[in-house]
């Protein structure tokens, strides 16, 4: 743990990186709105941003020296021969993706006001709604494979290696998302022994298409997952910034609450609601998950043990379209 000190020192590097990349992000977000060409500027590269932010949140950590591939994203403890003992995944999603026309179906960048294919533009005078309609499905690609690979106590018993020294003991997860003009930046980080986060990468080890889990922001998974909050922060274009939350030795793992942030939709469908309320002996209400901040987590699992979602495994994310 990092002294109050050493607390305080990488808090002001943090602020002084996320303002310029966020002056930057402005920037991109205006050229966006003005070029009209399809082109996609704002929140581009945002894998290894989220990589140097990370290295500048764990002091002595360091990268891979990759530009992709299989390497470790941020290396936190090596033995004496240089090999990783301890090391981080990071994840960063823009919540702002594409939008898709009302009108004619095609997709244009988030930020770009007319839809280059039908000539539309804004808002539907006749009804006064949007004529773009918001994707809300951005979500963060964890190859179930790797994690367990990684895993050298592995709490589901399915390590592939458990032999192996190194791992991968958390996975960080930056999110940023426009709002009323504003960035919204937050950071979460998940336990990588966490039991139901392994259940759902082990489902999807097991059962998936593919290796790669779609891991969605704020969803069903994401909740039961044991998400715990690092920082939370409002940067408008003045550059200020709003410090909403910020505890980055935080281990107190977010309340489960019926609410998906993004969306701003209910998590839990009716069925499970009153499954969680037979399952907890009466003791988990439909009410308790709608009252923020919600109901502890650690109450959550151990009263409802709730079960994994039926799902499309490795669902395709879409086909590709040449025009």
């Amino acid at each position: 743990m990092a002294s109050i000190s050493q607390q305080s020192d990488i808090k002001l590097i943090l602020l002084k990186e996320i303002r310029d990349w966020a002056r930057n992000e402005f920037k991109n977000i205006e050229k966006e709105k003005t070029f009209n060409r399809n082109i996609p500027f704002a929140f581009n590269g945002l894998g290894d941003f989220g990589e140097y932010l990370c290295i500048l949140m764990n002091p002595g950590s360091i990268g891979s020296a990759s530009k992709g591939g299989c390497s470790y994203d941020v290396i936190t403890e090596q033995d004496n021969m240089g090999r990783t003992k301890r090391a981080l995944e990071v994840k960063f999603i823009s919540l702002d993706g594409t939008k898709q026309c009302s009108i004619c179906k095609n997709k244009a960048p988030r930020f770009q006001k007319m839809c280059l294919y039908c000539k539309k533009s804004g808002v539907d005078s006749t009804n006064n709604t949007s004529l773009f309609h918001l994707k809300c499905d951005s979500r963060a690609g964890i190859d179930s494979k790797a994690h367990f690979e990684c895993l050298y106590s592995d709490p589901q018993n399915i390590t592939p290696e458990p032999e192996k020294t190194e791992i991968i003991e958390a996975t960080i997860i930056f999110i940023s998302k426009v709002i009323r003009g504003n960035i919204k930046l937050s950071c979460f980080k998940f336990d990588n022994k966490n039991p139901y986060f392994c259940k759902y990468l082990r489902n999807q080890y097991e059962n998936g298409s593919s290796n790669n889990a779609n891991f969605q922001p704020f969803s069903y998974d994401w909740k039961l997952s044991g998400p715990i909050k690092l920082f939370e922060l409002v940067i408008d274009q003045f550059e200020n910034i709003k410090e909403q939350f910020w505890n980055l030795e935080n281990k107190t793992v977010e309340p489960v609450f019926n609410m998906n942030w993004n969306t701003g939709k209910p998590v839990f469908k009716k069925k499970e609601l009153e499954n969680f309320w037979e399952r907890s002996n009466l003791t988990v209400s439909k009410s308790m998950l709608e009252t923020e901040p919600g109901v502890p987590y650690d109450y959550f699992m151990l009263n409802v043990n709730p079960d994994l979602r039926n799902k499309a495994h490795g669902k395709s994310r879409g086909t590709t379209n040449r025009k």
